[in-house]
């Protein structure tokens, strides 16, 4: 058993390009479902969530499962691309970063992991936490001291399960597949 685990949300029926916040796509809504068979037998106690919709709709299915209410977590949110860039250009922006070391990456970008990994240290045990491929990224990069902004490829409803203790550790990666963010 892990202390928290990191869930990517379900497919969304927008792209990152197309919609700023899309919620899930049918088959998302339908991906969302299958995570109460795979935590059945686990004991969550809180369910976080990224304010994003395609996140608080992937949450929904466990939510309601273990009876806990869906807690917004600012922090875990996806990667913040620059104000002045088109929500159209964003896709263009990100796989221009994406395959570069974190010494490289913006300040921004920089603060925006460094405040995840300060709040998954945060958390009690028995949370789960719906996110996003880079989110996941970032922190599996820190796990594993992997210089790269992108390190692997969470499937949608991928499960990214950590140990807390005086640093956070792998217990499992989940499932990879190549989607459609970079």
């Amino acid at each position: 058993m892990a202390d928290i685990y990191l869930i990517r949300h379900g497919e969304a029926a927008a792209s990152w390009e197309q919609d700023p916040d899309p919620g899930l796509s049918e088959r998302g809504i339908i991906q969302a479902k299958t995570l109460i068979n795979e935590f059945r037998d686990v004991s969550l106690q809180n369910v976080f969530s990224s304010p994003m919709r395609r996140a608080q709709e992937t949450a929904i299915p466990l939510s309601q499962f273990f009876s806990v209410d869906i807690q917004l977590c600012e922090v875990m949110r996806e990667i913040p691309s620059p104000a002045d860039i088109p929500v159209a250009q964003r896709l263009s922006w990100l796989r221009s970063i994406a395959r570069q070391p974190w010494h490289n990456a913006p300040p921004v970008v920089l603060d925006w992991r460094r405040k995840i990994l300060d709040a998954l240290t945060q958390l009690p045990t028995g949370s789960a936490v719906f996110t996003h491929f880079m989110v996941m990224n970032a922190v599996l990069g820190h796990v594993q001291s992997n210089p790269g902004l992108v390190c692997y490829e969470p499937d949608y409803c991928s499960v990214l399960a950590l140990n807390v203790g005086e640093s956070l550790a792998l217990a499992s990666i989940g499932r990879q597949s190549e989607t459609r963010v970079l």
